[in-house]
């Protein structure tokens, strides 16, 4: 989680280097990242029911990898140890973006580099 975090605010530094009108943008991304995390709240919240249908949204928060970090850590307070059947998913998820959104966020703040260059004062 924490290569996600910084690859997440490499992206947003990148961002707001080049062009300082993309600061709000960013800090509602990343709330609203936080939001769909679970962090706060039960994962059931997001099943929710409007005018007689049922929306799952419950998948977005499975994706997000700083939910998959909160349940790991979950799993092994409350039951005390780890089966590894049960959490080898978040693993496996939580390892590829450690290597992956690294490179990404490098990728995307060298190309804005070479196109953009540093705007503002």
């Amino acid at each position: 989680t924490l290569y996600f975090s910084l690859a997440l605010g490499l992206i947003a530094s990148c961002a707001v280097l080049f062009n300082e009108n993309f600061i709000p943008v960013s800090d509602y991304f990343r709330m609203g990242l936080i939001f769909i995390s679970c962090f706060y709240y039960p994962i059931d919240v997001l099943l929710v029911r409007v005018l007689g249908y049922t929306i799952d949204l419950r998948i977005f928060a499975v994706l997000n990898p700083i939910y998959q970090a909160n349940f790991l850590v979950k799993e092994a307070w409350l039951n005390q140890s780890i089966v590894i059947s049960e959490v080898l998913f978040p693993i496996i998820y939580l390892f590829c973006f450690a290597i992956v959104m690294p490179l990404i966020a490098i990728f995307i703040f060298n190309k804005l580099w070479r196109i953009l260059g540093i705007q503002g004062y």
